[in-house]
């Protein structure tokens, strides 16, 4: 809901920042938020953790797709955007369950996947 805002406000702003200040907010706040969600797991607690998450995040998806594309130039920018994302996609994210449920294991905790 709030992508498209963010999206206008990286218009005027630059997309750079906000997108830095987008991950490091989330970065920031990931951690307790899941350790509140866990300590008393509860249906009101969830919708507080994914609202406060999304509204961290809309500031990095809003302008995200206008971010990548201006690093390309006009002539190759749909290849390059379609390579770069599917190879990216195709590399990381199918090799993701595999990983939290490893690390969940490993730690036996599972807050685990939210840690660095």
């Amino acid at each position: 809901m709030l992508s498209p805002v963010a999206g206008a406000w990286s218009d005027r702003i630059g997309r750079k920042g906000l997108v830095l200040w987008s991950l490091l907010i989330t970065l920031v706040i990931i951690y307790p938020l899941f350790a509140w969600l866990s300590a008393a797991p509860s249906v009101t607690r969830l919708i507080v953790v994914q609202s406060a998450l999304s509204i961290a995040l809309s500031g990095y998806y809003g302008p995200f797709g206008a971010l990548v594309a201006e690093l390309f130039p006009a002539h190759v920018r749909s290849t390059g955007l379609s390579l770069a994302y599917n190879i990216a996609v195709m590399i990381f994210c199918g090799f993701g369950q595999f990983i939290v449920t490893w690390l969940i294991r490993v730690t036996e905790s599972q807050l685990a996947p939210t840690s660095t």
